[in-house]
């Protein structure tokens, strides 16, 4: 069984410009029941990145 999850997404912003996100899921993905975790990684220019995690459960299918 599977669920449909959605979320609003993470943002980051850098003095130094751009800003590049790679991430395991994204909103509107379905997921097998049970607990999955979700990692957004930002990148500056500079390579510094900062993470967020969650997680997304999903204890039905639809």
């Amino acid at each position: 069984m599977q669920g449909e999850a959605t979320w609003i997404e993470p943002m980051a912003t850098d003095l130094s410009g751009e800003v590049t996100v790679y991430q395991t899921h994204s909103p509107g993905d379905n997921f097998e029941v049970g607990t999955t975790a979700v990692t957004y990684n930002f990148y500056d220019t500079f390579n510094n990145m900062e993470s967020c995690e969650f997680n997304v459960t999903i204890t039905t299918g639809t």
